[in-house]
């Protein structure tokens, strides 16, 4: 009895774990890089928002606004952000701009944080 009280409180730990990282445990301590609001420093909810905002990041010049506005455009689709930016910066012409470390956290947390898609509770 004393096993199954010890393993279930390993699972207790190990689903608040979980949970914790991915999303349902609580706030998390830092704003996504992957959210268009955060890197415009400015409300982003849709495509058009973007084209209204009246400064865009530089990513350390390593885009251009054009570029710029495409990848907080794409990060606007939660579920089609992933490909869409594959897809961008598959482009040979656009292979420097994977150099800048802004661009990378922005790749990072797009890929791998569970961001909207994330269950609510």
């Amino acid at each position: 009895s004393s096993s199954a009280s010890a393993s279930g409180g390993l699972l207790a730990g190990l689903q608040t774990k979980l949970a914790t990282t991915l999303g349902g445990g609580g706030p998390r301590d830092e704003a996504s890089h992957a959210d268009p609001s955060v890197l415009a420093g400015a409300p982003v909810a849709t495509e058009t928002d973007v084209l209204h905002l009246d400064a865009l990041p530089s990513f350390g010049d390593a885009l251009g606004p054009r570029d710029t506005e495409l990848v907080l455009q794409y990060l606007t689709a939660p579920t089609l952000r992933i490909p869409l930016l594959l897809h961008f910066f598959s482009a040979p012409a656009r292979f420097a701009a994977l150099a800048a470390p802004d661009l990378q956290a922005v790749l990072d947390a797009a890929f791998f944080e569970p961001g909207r898609l994330a269950p609510t509770r």
